[in-house]
C-alpha cells in the first residue's frame, strides 16, 4: 500500500510506525475498560450457557464490532464459531450459507442446501461435544424475514445441542422484534445488552492506549483542552474518537506548515518593500538632480544685483519637475509593485498546492 505525502508527515512528525486511529478499519488492538470487560464476561457466559438469543446493542461507533472480534479471539477450544457481517440485501439462504462454510471450511456448499446443512451441523456438533456460535454483526439491517429465520435458528434443537447465537446491531433492531411475527417469537428467548460509553478519563487512557501500540516515546499530542473536546463531540464513542482524534493531529501538521509559509511571506514582503523604497528613492534624487540641472541651464545668465536676487535665483521651485519625469517615477513604482504581486501570487500557489 502505497502512503501520501500528507501520510508521511503525519509518520514523521509524531514517529509513528503504524496508524493509532485507522480509517475505517475494525482491528483487534481493543481497549477493555472495566465495563467493557463485564460485557465480554457476560457474552462469554452467554456462550457457555446458550439457553438465549442475545442481543448486544448501541449507536454507531460504540465498539460492537471490536467485541465480536474479541470474542472470535478469546473463544474456548470447543467452539465453532462463524463471525458474519451482514446487510441488507442477505437473505436466509445466503445467511445460512456463510455460517455453514465457516463452519466447515472443507466443504463444498451449495446454497439451496444451506439451510439444510446447519440442521446436519447441530447433530454433528453434539456428537462431537462441540459448541456451534454464530455471531452476526450488523444485524439492524436484516430484513424482516431474515431476522425470523434468525430466530427459528435459535429456537432449533437435538436433543441439547443448540445454536449459541448473539446479534451486534444498533439500537433500532429492538422496534424490529416488537413487530407482529417477531414479538412471539421472540419473547422469552431474547436478551439484551448494550455497550458503555467512554468516560473523559476513560478516553484520555483510550488515546494513550492507541498511541502505544504505534511506536516507541510517542509524545501525547492532546491538551486538556483537546480532550474536552473530543469527549463533547464523540460522546464518548470510539468510533467518532478515532475519526477526530487523527483529524487533529493533521491539523497540527497543517498549521505548523502554514505558519511556516505564512513566516516566509512575511519575510518576502519586508524586503521587497524595502527594496522599493530605497529604489524610489534614489529616483527620487536622481530625478530632482536632473531638474536642477535643467534649471540651471535654461536660467539667463544675469549677475545677482543683489543677495536678495541671488538667494532667489538658486532654489529650485516645487514645481519644476517636467511631466515625463513625474510618469517616469509612476512607472517605476507600478513596474515593483507588479513584481512583488508577481511574488506574492507565485507563492500563494505554492502553498495552496502543497499538502
Amino acid at each position: 500500500m502505497n502512503i501520501s505525502v500528507s501520510d508521511n508527515k503525519y509518520f514523521l512528525k509524531y514517529g509513528l510506525e503504524k496508524d493509532p486511529f485507522p480509517p475505517n478499519a475494525v482491528d483487534e488492538n481493543i481497549y477493555l475498560t472495566p465495563e467493557i470487560n463485564r460485557r465480554l464476561k457476560q457474552a462469554r457466559q452467554h456462550i457457555a450457557a446458550g439457553q438465549k438469543l442475545l442481543l448486544v446493542v448501541s449507536a454507531p461507533g460504540a465498539g460492537k464490532s471490536l467485541l465480536a472480534r474479541k470474542l472470535v479471539i478469546l473463544k474456548e477450544p470447543n467452539w465453532r464459531i462463524s463471525l458474519i457481517s451482514v446487510d441488507s440485501d442477505m437473505k436466509s439462504d445466503t445467511l445460512a450459507c456463510k455460517v455453514v462454510q465457516q463452519l466447515l471450511p472443507e466443504e463444498n456448499i451449495d446454497i439451496s442446501l444451506s439451510i439444510s446443512m446447519l440442521h446436519k451441523y447441530l447433530e454433528q456438533s453434539y456428537r462431537d461435544n462441540t459448541l456451534p456460535v454464530v455471531l452476526i454483526d450488523n444485524a439492524d439491517q436484516l430484513s424482516f424475514d431474515t431476522l425470523q429465520f434468525i430466530l427459528q435458528l435459535a429456537d432449533l434443537r437435538y436433543n441439547d445441542s443448540l445454536f449459541r447465537i448473539i446479534l451486534f446491531a444498533d439500537g433500532s433492531i429492538i422496534e424490529s422484534f416488537e413487530k407482529t411475527g417477531l414479538k412471539e417469537l421472540s419473547e422469552g428467548v431474547l436478551d439484551i445488552l448494550s455497550m458503555p460509553y467512554f468516560s473523559r478519563e476513560q478516553l484520555r487512557a483510550y488515546l494513550q492506549f492507541r498511541l502505544s501500540s504505534c511506536g516507541k516515546d510517542i509524545e501525547f499530542p492532546y491538551t486538556d483542552g483537546d480532550i474536552e473536546y473530543l469527549y463533547r463531540a464523540s460522546a464518548g464513542l470510539p468510533g467518532g474518537i478515532n475519526i477526530l482524534a487523527r483529524q487533529l493531529m493533521q491539523q497540527a501538521i497543517k498549521k505548523e506548515n502554514a505558519g511556516g509559509r505564512v513566516g516566509t511571506m512575511a519575510a518576502v514582503c519586508i524586503v521587497l518593500v524595502a527594496i522599493l523604497s530605497a529604489y524610489l528613492f534614489i529616483e527620487n534624487r536622481s530625478m530632482k538632480n536632473t531638474a536642477a540641472s535643467s534649471v540651471a541651464e535654461l536660467r539667463p545668465a544675469l549677475p545677482a544685483t543683489t543677495e536678495k536676487e541671488k538667494v532667489l535665483q538658486d532654489p529650485v521651485p516645487a514645481n519644476v519637475y517636467s511631466s515625463a519625469g513625474k510618469e517616469r517615477i509612476s512607472d517605476l513604482n507600478i513596474s515593483l509593485s507588479l513584481k512583488l504581486s508577481d511574488v506574492l501570487a507565485n507563492m500563494a500557489e505554492d502553498q495552496a498546492a502543497s499538502p
